[in-house]
This record gives structure tokens, sequence and C-alpha cells, in this order.
């Protein structure tokens, strides 16, 4: 189908990136990790809206905030 795509880079080892991901889908966000990278697809549909974008990139900052020191990434 039609849609969007954007890959994020991450500053992280790949475990924490795998646990970004399983966190990001487990929110209901389409993304995607390809083995070996510390790399997050974002595979948004064509119809996105701007409140959805908004909560992707809420929702990322959050999770990169999470416990300092500890963060996921």
């Amino acid at each position: 189908g039609r849609g969007l795509m954007i890959a994020v880079e991450l500053d992280c080892d790949e475990a924490r990136a795998v646990a970004l991901h399983r966190a990001l889908t487990l929110k209901g966000f389409l993304t995607a990790k390809r083995p070996g990278l510390s790399l997050l697809r974002i595979d948004p549909p064509l119809t996105i809206e701007a409140k959805d974008i908004q909560g992707l990139v809420r929702c990322l900052g959050e999770l990169l905030g999470e416990l300092p020191g500890q963060s996921l990434c």
C-alpha cells in the first residue's frame, strides 16, 4: 500500500533500540526494527493526521526520557 516512511537512527545499543521498538508497538505505533542496527523505521499511513504525528513525537520523547541514566536510549 501507499504510505510514508522515515527512519530514526538511535544513539544506543541494539537491545535498547529493540525495547523502544516494542514499547512503541505496544502503544499502537507502526514501527520496524532491523536486526543488527540501532535504526527505527516509522511507517505511518499516507492519511496520517497531525494529531497522530504529535502523539508519536510525544510518546517517543517520553520513552527516550524515562529513567535518567537508564533510559531506553
